[in-house]
């Protein structure tokens, strides 16, 4: 169940490149099973050559489940990698915009092999409102001048550090919707199953306006 098989290995080296940075819309309610779907599906990402996987799910139920994740990853890394050199670091973190609070998994202090961002509805509008009215705060309270009020300075604090932008997008569902994925997190959309995804991004010629 946990070893790459033969045909996914050979996907992989008909690649031209393949996205370090993955993005992916969570599918239905949070239970346990899906958590464990999520956790296998953060070790292919990591065998695929992903670095970054940021998980998208509406509402906060995956990030208030962030510890039993980075658990059932723990647990399956130990099986899903018994051919591989070493067992890689997938590490998880989660931010909840409301409560402010912060969940990672700081046990080993060494860069993770594969950084897991869970992202919610509460990271997209209603972050932005929260910044925009802390940024009206600052002027009022003199800390800042209408005149540094720019579009440079409201990316800055929506940006989130070591966050980078995802190349792809894949979405788990038979049409278009993005329920509230973040705007400014989101470059390319595609709708195909895992392995596609990455041939369909492989083959992808990003012009970035020209």
């Amino acid at each position: 169940m946990f070893a790459r098989d033969t045909a996914f290995q050979q996907d992989l080296k008909n690649l031209d490149k393949v996205p370090k940075h993955l993005a992916v819309l969570f599918w239905g309610g949070i239970n346990e099973k899906r958590l464990k779907e999520a956790a296998q599906l953060c070790c292919w990402a990591w065998c695929s050559g992903v670095k970054m996987l940021s998980i998208y799910n509406v509402e906060d139920d995956l990030k208030n489940n962030a510890q039993l994740l980075q658990s059932y990853i723990d647990t399956f890394s130990q099986h899903f990698f018994t051919h591989e050199k070493f067992i890689p670091i997938i590490r998880v973190t989660a931010h909840c915009v409301s409560t402010k609070n912060v969940y990672s998994n700081n046990e080993n202090s060494n860069l993770p092999d594969m950084q897991v961002n869970l992202i919610s509805y509460a990271d997209g509008r209603p972050r932005i409102v929260e910044v925009t009215k802390n940024l009206a705060e600052d002027v009022i309270q003199g800390k800042m001048t209408s005149d540094e009020l720019d579009i440079e300075e409201l990316d800055r604090r929506l940006s989130v550090p070591r966050f980078s932008e995802p190349q792809l997008l894949i979405l788990f569902s038979p049409k278009i919707e993005l329920e509230g994925f973040p705007p400014w997190h989101i470059h390319l959309t595609e709708i195909f199953i895992f392995v596609k995804g990455l041939r369909k991004y492989s083959k992808c010629d990003q012009r970035f306006g020209r």
